[in-house]
């Protein structure tokens, strides 16, 4: 029992991914470290895709928002709210959507039932949908650093040493915990 609230620890998981951002991003997104965790908060169901201004302009989005849905997840709050496929979500509650993450930021602070007006572009037409937030579940969020220099720099000496007293300390937490249960 005690070993499970140790697992979350577990749970964090370093990734080199190739982005398919768009290219008027800085070149060094293309090969960019990644920190996966689990996130909180609310949810609202869609697979979205990160455009370039100029296909955010054809879309009809302004210049600077917009994230193109690719998926809207079945029984979803993007689903309950009608947002569909092809929509370009540019705000949520009032706040500019012009990243993929800026929707989990967005509703961050939402707890599962709360509302949250999501306005998207849908034939070059802006409307706002409300959406009523759905619990994230297990969801795992992912923190991005700007390029592989600034993680060697700033976390590569000393991090193996770091994570080692890390798991020697875990594994003595561990071992207290064992002598306390009383069932042994």
């Amino acid at each position: 029992m005690q070993r499970a609230a140790l697992a979350p620890i577990g749970l964090i998981l370093l990734c080199e991914v190739a982005s398919a951002a768009p290219q008027d991003k800085s070149e060094s997104r293309k090969h960019e470290m990644h920190l996966l965790l689990p996130w909180g908060g609310g949810r609202l169901g869609v697979q979205a895709l990160e455009i370039s201004k100029e296909v955010r302009e054809v879309l009809g989005a302004p210049a600077d928002a917009g994230v193109l849905v690719n998926r809207v997840e079945p029984e979803s709050a993007a689903l309950e709210a009608g947002i569909k496929p092809g929509d370009v979500i540019v705000e949520i509650d009032g706040q500019k959507v012009a990243e993929v993450a800026d929707i989990r930021e967005s509703l961050a602070d939402k707890q599962a039932g709360q509302k949250a007006n999501v306005t998207v572009i849908r034939g070059k037409s802006r409307q706002t949908l409300a959406a009523t937030v759905k619990d994230s579940g297990h969801a795992m969020g992912r923190i991005r650093f700007p390029d592989d220099r600034f993680w060697n720099e700033e976390f590569g000496p000393g991090l193996r040493k770091q994570l080692d007293k890390l798991q020697e300390r875990v594994a003595e937490l561990e071992k207290k915990l064992q002598n306390l249960d009383p069932r042994r």
